[in-house]
């Protein structure tokens, strides 16, 4: 596995880094043999740039997501999975997020608007219960057609009369929900053609209450797709805390690493900042309060044309995501007390 990362980025590595093949051979057998870390990890997570001895607060994706499905398999509080339910749990704490107009799936339509409302309107129709945009349909309102057209996992035209039917079709047996379109907001307008970009911000509950923000990354989608989140080939750029102030980009591919502006376009994005960043991560803080349940969430954050928006709320989060990009090891954040913490509180809960 050493030699077949190295083949991948070894060359690479050593043109924009200065790291040796010899370097690396060993970066990664390290890895393997005494962190348990695959050695794609000396890679993506920078490694050849920190201390031999701050290799073991990396933790891998394997095991950050093993632990966190485990926490979501005893998980006991209210449903904020579902997207249905989400938009249930935000109007119940007044957390702003994306509307639902309709439901479509094996028990039938519900439009929760009248249809010709959405008429002339751009709509996004996206899976309930799945993770990431995986699923998801952009459909664009043509005014001279009278019709929309469908982008993403669906790629067809549906005439203004052939809503509903074509909802059905779509959802089957796997329930969706249709939503209006969200764009950027101006201040992020310019970086995506089409997706709605999003931050990622982690955060955690301490064993004493109080609620913490490790991370956040800004998501970015390659090229026209219709959703940040590709697999594989999403770039990020880590956010100054404080302000919401882009960093530079941070990604697999080490041509594009320390960039501050996406290729070809050449249109810069570090130094930008996060609208309205302070009541962003107010609403993440108050959101996180009401899921006394939860040591940490993964949230999705958006700036976009109606406002500051909270997307979704993650139990099984992306554990790469912050080591990668923010170049932040989970190790040296208050995650592992934070979980440890309340492992041994359930414990005694559970003995009592």
């Amino acid at each position: 596995e050493t030699l077949c990362s190295m083949k991948r980025m070894g060359a690479a590595c050593r043109r924009h880094c200065g790291v040796s093949y010899y370097r690396q051979f060993f970066g990664g057998m390290t890895c393997a043999l005494r962190h348990n870390l695959g050695p794609i990890y000396y890679y993506h997570c920078h490694l050849y740039a920190w201390p031999l001895a701050g290799w073991r607060d990396f933790i891998s994706h394997a095991e950050s997501t093993a632990l966190l499905t485990e926490l979501k398999s005893r998980y006991t509080g209210p449903d904020i999975w579902s997207k249905r339910a989400w938009c249930a749990f935000c109007k119940q704490h007044g957390i702003v997020t994306v509307p639902i107009w309709a439901e479509a799936g094996p028990t039938g339509l519900l439009f929760h608007c009248p249809q010709e409302q959405l008429i002339g309107k751009d709509l996004f129709l996206k899976p309930d219960d799945d993770y990431s945009g995986r699923g998801a349909v952009l459909l664009s309102w043509d005014s001279a057609k009278q019709g929309w057209q469908c982008d993403g996992a669906q790629t067809s035209w549906v005439q203004a009369g052939g809503l509903s039917e074509f909802l059905l079709s779509v959802a089957g047996s796997n329930p969706m929900v249709l939503q209006p379109r969200i764009l950027n907001h101006e201040a992020f307008a310019n970086l995506t053609p089409r997706a709605l970009i999003n931050a990622r911000v982690l955060s955690v509950r301490s064993v004493q209450g109080e609620v913490l923000i490790l991370s956040a990354t800004m998501r970015f989608p390659p090229g026209n797709q219709i959703t940040s989140d590709v697999v594989s080939q999403t770039l990020g750029a880590p956010m100054n805390l404080e302000s919401g102030v882009l960093g530079r980009l941070q990604c697999r591919d080490f041509s594009l690493l320390g960039k501050d502006a996406i290729s070809p376009a050449g249109i810069k994005f570090s130094g930008r900042a996060f609208p309205d960043w302070d009541e962003a991560i107010a609403m993440v803080k108050r959101a996180m309060h009401a899921l006394p349940c939860l040591p940490c969430v993964g949230w999705d954050l958006v700036a976009s044309d109606r406002g500051v928006l909270l997307l979704e709320a993650n139990i099984v989060w992306n554990g790469q995501l912050g080591q990668q990009y923010g170049l932040s090891p989970l190790g040296q954040t208050a995650w592992p007390a934070a979980l440890l913490g309340y492992l041994e509180q359930q414990t005694v809960r559970s003995a009592s």
